[in-house]
């Protein structure tokens, strides 16, 4: 019998053209494997279809067995052995025939081992071999996601086929996990808002720095009264700094020091001091958000108390007793009943598994993934006409559930319907054909296909998590990089910004209006009403007032003025042209050009937290493998280089039209023109 069902086996191999012709092949191989021997006279048992089979890993008890018969009979539970895992974690081959010989659906922890073994092969130069082991380990978890980046990065370049293969396995996985869903939401609004937040304040204190002869001209003047003016000039920078250097952070004084520049500031400036100071103020809404975010894997978190991370979990006495206890609390959610079916349907306990789905199917009308784990349960109580009405209705639910009709075809096989068998199987792998692969192996062996049980959807999962309010009183959990910082110590700090802020405003128009600040109508230096220096209706600095006093004729005035113009703006324009190369953003931000700035910075930061691994505090798993492995350097370098080109380029862009503007405006021509103006072409700009 079993070399009459391998040389079939052989035959339908060669001669099956399609998905639908092999899979038609299964259902018939299935039937023939599973009726009883005939010619040979002997009694040769299989396995049924509907035996539960699972590893010893997950359930550590006996499965069951029964002997198919051509009726319908009772079930008969027959103990057999558990099955034995590999000894070693030498070879990932064994543990391939392993997880298919007893039909395990997932080894998560074996899979995530060899995945890293994997990576270091390829680091090492093994390339093969690397890509044999993350390949098996794919296999091993069909959904752990590493491994399909890693190989599609890896054929990116060599075979893009291949690479389009492994990204569209990935997003089939995205599209079905809600813990890949969840944690990239989650890593990625980490990402986002700290790129965002962090870019903010930067630019805030490039702000302060452009503007700083401002912000010090105040200062010094006060200073002046009674110390030397380089004296003045030195203090006036130490109350600048001080701030900073205090503890308080970077924000708040950025954030006050903003304020006080409020009445210099142009509009593209004044919109990102008020971004700035809003952003800061929803900082604990933010904080909450991720706390949320991080909250369904929590046992003591209402509405899922660590019901997700049973997907893959094995079977354990206390898991099953804590699910007891909590469904007894909360009798109303559906997600600890649903938790509580599955634990107990992997330890073979199916009449806590049938209570839970039917508890859960009250709480979820026809939700089609809930009936169809029942019907499983059903099946393996030997109760196929109900078991069959319930794959009915599961797929009147949702007509595009493969797993419905994959198990509907399992019943009509294990009845002898192999009509009705071949077009539900057929119609399950025309919806999904991956669903079959990790049974087609198993085509002409002793072991039964087992019923495909489906996880909760990850709708249901998003509606509940944003339903989901904290308590008052609860603690958040705070990113770990978040946590030693002021900006995060909850709404008290928000409050602070919103009083240093107006302090800020209030001090500086104040002052702006006792004190006026305005610019030399020559060199375009910073002066007020107690230094400025009139000539006719121009305010001079002291340097420029000197300058034109030692012409040696009036009419020769314009002219050495301009070139001392020119000479002072020289030097400027070493200095700035050095601070815009050391600091990415900066020449933008000395021409205030802020919004692009801040778009330059955000995307530097968000490269950075992808290169270092800061924008992943949101981990489902364990961190065996090494992200940055599987990330060429190429694809982060190059995005580092271009961004640092477009900074520079756009201040050398700018820097050329303002000496073009200047030169035109000091012109012999246009000399008295020039000093007629009170603030100079360069601050118009």
């Amino acid at each position: 019998m079993r070399l009459h069902v391998k040389n079939l086996l052989h035959t339908l191999h060669r001669h099956c053209e399609g998905g639908l012709r092999w899979v038609a092949g299964l259902v018939v191989l299935a039937a023939c494997c599973s009726a009883p021997a005939r010619a040979e006279s002997v009694a040769d048992t299989t396995v049924s279809f509907a035996t539960p089979v699972r590893s010893a890993i997950v359930t550590g008890r006996p499965d069951t067995i029964r002997t198919a018969q051509p009726v319908p009979a009772p079930v008969a539970i027959v103990p057999i052995a558990s099955p034995t895992p590999p000894p070693t974690l030498a070879e990932i081959g064994p543990w391939l025939d392993y997880k298919v010989r007893h039909q395990i659906p997932a080894l998560p922890h074996e899979a995530r081992l060899f995945y890293r073994r994997g990576l270091m092969a390829h680091q090492s130069g093994a390339v093969d071999e690397g890509i044999r082991l993350v390949r098996g380990a794919s296999q091993l978890d069909p959904a752990f996601t590493p491994p399909y980046f890693t190989l599609g990065a890896w054929f990116l370049m060599r075979e893009p086929g291949q690479a389009l293969a492994h990204y569209a396995s990935l997003l089939e996985v995205a599209r079905q996990s809600f813990t890949f869903q969840l944690a990239l939401e989650a890593n990625t609004l980490y990402a986002v808002v700290q790129a965002l937040m962090l870019s903010l304040i930067a630019v805030g204190i490039m702000i302060v720095a452009a503007r700083n002869s401002e912000l010090r001209h105040r200062l010094g003047e006060r200073f002046g009264r009674f110390l030397s003016p380089r004296r003045a000039s030195f203090w006036s920078w130490v109350v600048l700094v001080t701030p900073f250097l205090v503890g308080l952070g970077p924000a708040l004084p950025t954030v006050f020091l903003l304020g006080l520049a409020w009445p210099v500031l142009k509009w593209m400036e004044r919109s990102l001091f008020v971004i700035l100071v809003a952003g800061l103020a929803v900082m604990p809404w933010f904080v909450g958000q991720l706390d949320r975010l991080g909250s369904p894997l929590r046992e003591d978190r209402e509405p899922l108390y660590g019901v997700l991370r049973l997907q893959n979990e094995s079977y354990a006495p206390h898991i099953s007793e804590r699910l007891a206890q909590l469904a007894r609390a909360h009798p109303d959610n559906a997600f600890i009943h649903f938790g509580r079916a599955w634990m107990a349907r992997r330890g073979n306990d199916l009449a806590t598994a049938e209570a839970g789905y039917r508890r859960a199917l009250e709480l979820w009308p026809n939700d089609d993934r809930v009936l169809n784990n029942l019907g499983n349960v059903l099946s393996q109580l030997g109760r196929s006409d109900e078991a069959l009405g319930i794959y009915g209705r599961a797929a009147a639910a949702n007509p595009f559930n493969a797993a419905t009709h994959y198990n509907r075809a399992r019943i009509y096989t294990e009845r002898f319907e192999f009509q009705a068998a071949s077009e539900a199987m057929a119609r399950a792998s025309a919806l999904n054909f991956d669903l079959l692969k990790p049974y087609q192996t198993q085509v002409g062996t002793r072991e039964a296909l087992p019923p495909a049980d489906l996880w909760i959807a990850p709708g249901r999962f998003w509606n509940a998590l944003a339903r989901y309010q904290p308590s008052r009183g609860e603690p958040i959990a705070v990113p770990p990089l978040w946590r030693s910082r002021i900006e995060c110590l909850g709404w008290p700090f928000s409050i602070l910004v919103l009083l240093c802020a107006a302090a800020g405003v209030t001090l500086g128009v104040v002052h702006h209006r006792q004190l006026p600040l305005r610019w030399c109508g020559n060199c375009a230096k910073v002066v007020c009403r107690r230094c400025a220096e009139r000539r006719r209706e121009v305010a001079l600095c002291r340097g420029c007032a000197a300058v034109e006093s030692s012409a040696a004729k009036p009419e020769h005035a314009g002219s050495v003025l301009a070139q001392h113009a020119i000479a002072a703006r020289r030097r400027e324009r070493v200095v700035r042209t050095s601070l815009a190369t050391l600091i990415p953003g900066f020449g933008w931000v000395l021409h205030r050009r802020v919004f692009e700035t801040w778009i330059l910075l955000a995307s530097g930061l968000i490269l950075a937290s992808i290169a270092f691994e800061m924008a992943t505090p949101f981990s489902y798993e364990p961190r065996l493998a090494n992200p940055d492995a599987a990330l060429p350097d190429l694809f982060v370098v190059v995005p580092w280089i271009t961004l640092y080109l477009i900074s520079l380029l756009g201040y050398l862009i700018e820097a050329e039209r303002e000496r073009i503007r200047i030169e035109a405006a000091l012109s012999p021509r246009a000399a008295r023109r020039a000093r007629a103006v009170r603030r100079p072409v360069s601050k118009a700009a």
